[in-house]
Formats: C-alpha cells, sequence, structure tokens
C-alpha cells in the first residue's frame, strides 16, 4: 500500500468561512465561494499565492484572508487578493485601486489573480 500525505485543511476552512460570512453581509448569496470545497481554497492559497501575503508577505495561514480585489465585484478565485487580516481590513476601503496601488503591484497582482 502507498502511502499518501494528508493535508490539514483547518487553516483553508477559516478563510473559506471568513470569505461566506463577508459574502453573506454584503448580501451576495450566489458567490462562487459557496460551492467551492476547502481543497479549491487550499488551490488558491498555496499554488497561485505561495501562501504569503500580496502586501507584506506574511505567512502566518491563521493571520491570511482572502477578500475581493475589486470590491465592486462578487468574490470569485479571479477577483481575490490574499492579504493578512489587518491588511484585508484596509484594502476593502480603497476606493480606487489605481490610485492605491502602483502599476507594478497591481500587475502582479492581476497575473496571480487571473491564473
Amino acid at each position: 500500500m502507498m502511502a499518501r500525505s494528508r493535508i490539514d485543511l483547518g487553516p483553508y476552512r477559516l478563510i473559506a468561512r471568513y470569505i461566506r460570512q463577508s459574502e453573506r453581509k454584503r448580501g451576495c448569496y450566489s458567490s462562487i465561494a459557496f460551492i467551492m470545497r476547502y481543497y479549491d481554497f487550499y488551490y488558491l492559497v498555496q499554488k497561485i499565492w505561495q501562501s504569503r501575503s500580496a502586501i507584506n508577505e506574511c505567512l502566518e495561514l491563521k493571520r491570511l484572508r482572502l477578500c475581493r480585489w475589486d470590491s465592486t465585484q462578487d468574490w470569485s478565485p479571479w477577483n481575490c487578493i490574499l492579504l493578512e487580516d489587518v491588511e484585508a481590513k484596509a484594502h476593502l476601503q480603497v476606493k480606487s485601486l489605481e490610485d492605491t496601488y502602483d502599476e507594478m503591484f497591481r500587475g502582479r497582482t492581476l497575473i496571480k489573480d487571473r491564473g
């Protein structure tokens, strides 16, 4: 028998719970976040964002959140950014992405964001 390593999905359950709670508060009950599996969130965090905050490169999974990149659009895997919880709160207050983030950061984020 071949042994397979198991993935601890606990931190990704918390990330999913945060997203779903946030989408409920916004009244976005048809968000794709509600049909995604925990492994899907694992994939986004690990493979797309390399388990690091896009701003300060924090590696502590308990403090990371996948929030909306463009807060005017529904949350989706192509409209999200991995940030530390404090950064996520500040990011969601941003009115203009162009005025807040420089072109290099936006370009790097969009490449990751669009996969």
